[in-house]
């Protein structure tokens, strides 16, 4: 009876190293989301969400259309604080979910926690085949418990990158309707015909 003693307390020593490490590889924040601008220059459609085509009513001369339009623009972009031209748009940004810890970490250490319990459940004299049919079973457990976190990131970078575009596009169309109503009237009380 005592020599079976050391090897159950080592089996013991054994499985809580092995739970320690499974709880070690999982962090309390599942996925890190990452921030990032992107690529496209969004002021082209800002500038073309502030067009104002207008129309002389009182024979003004082109040069005069090109003076008051000018003066319109720069009294649009004072009170509005809006210059579609402008470069000073806040960048669109785009946001990235990495699931934490990194899919390759976590197929290794299934792998190897596999790899012990395998060994451990199959005695000294199996160990070693019960250490690869562990490993075996460890990579296939970790493999698909990374695809579904993968998946899981790449559905929520999805729903966040499509939450941040809508209210992106939402506060750029806002801000380019108040500068086409102060375009608009600053022309018409010029004598233009705005459409």
């Amino acid at each position: 009876m005592r020599s079976h003693l050391p090897i159950v307390f080592i089996k013991l020593f054994l499985m809580v190293i092995i739970i320690i490490g499974i709880d070690s590889c999982y962090s309390a924040r599942p996925y890190h989301v990452v921030s990032q601008p992107m690529p496209e220059n969004k002021t082209d459609s800002a500038a073309t969400l502030a067009q104002v085509y207008f129309y002389p009513k009182q024979n003004q001369t082109p040069e005069r259309m090109d003076r008051d339009r000018y003066q319109c623009y720069q009294g649009a972009v004072k009170q509005t604080g809006f210059d579609p031209n402008a470069s000073s748009l806040p960048p669109k940004q785009r946001m990235a979910v990495i699931p934490a810890p990194a899919p390759g970490q976590e197929v290794a250490a299934s792998t190897v926690i596999g790899a012990a319990i395998g060994a451990i459940a199959a005695g000294p004299r199996h160990a070693l085949g019960g250490a690869a049919i562990g490993a075996g079973t460890g990579v296939l457990v970790g493999t698909a418990s990374a695809s579904a976190k993968q998946e899981s990131a790449r559905q929520m970078e999805e729903s966040l990158n499509s939450q941040e575009e809508a209210r992106y596009d939402r506060d750029v169309e806002g801000k380019a309707s108040a500068f086409r109503r102060a375009m608009s009237a600053c022309l018409e009380g010029r004598g233009y015909g705005v459409q």
